[in-house]
């Protein structure tokens, strides 16, 4: 038939990626960390409809652990948010400034694992100095949540 799927609209540039990047387009983690997991965030993601199982899983591992705390960060409430603690719904493309200004703050707030970062980034440095010359009402502006 000529029909295209979902392999080739959808997953073939993920395919590409993860082979390229591992060698393999498996997996890069085991989904049982969700289930280890202290928070969980998710970012511009409905679970609940485009990866039923995860929802599902990330659900019953709340049941058996309610101290599990979601974040959802999306414009929009989906269904995902349901099983969220707290639904960030920031301005659409705001996420680059929530992610940046968490930056600064961990930075200010001296709560960034150096030894992780020394021995697995590059340039850590510069991104901070970049995040640290924004201001929160910037970020307030740029993500729509407020001070």
């Amino acid at each position: 038939a000529n029909i295209d799927t979902n392999s080739r609209l959808c997953m073939a540039s993920s395919v590409a990626g993860h082979r390229r990047a591992f060698g393999s387009d498996t997996v890069p983690g085991s989904y049982e960390d969700l289930e280890l997991a202290d928070l969980i965030v998710l970012v511009g993601s409905n679970l609940a409809w485009c990866h039923p199982v995860l929802y599902q899983r990330i659900a019953a591992a709340r049941e058996k652990r309610p101290d599990i705390k979601v974040v959802l960060v999306d414009p929009r409430r989906t269904m995902t948010a349901d099983i969220a603690d707290m639904h960030l719904a920031i301005a659409p493309d705001g996420d680059v400034a929530l992610f940046t200004g968490l930056l600064a703050y961990l930075g200010q707030h001296n709560a960034l694992d150096r030894t992780y970062i020394t021995a697995h980034t590059t340039g850590f440095g510069q991104a901070l100095f970049a995040a640290s010359a924004l201001d929160l009402a910037g970020i307030a502006a740029a993500t729509d949540l407020g001070e």
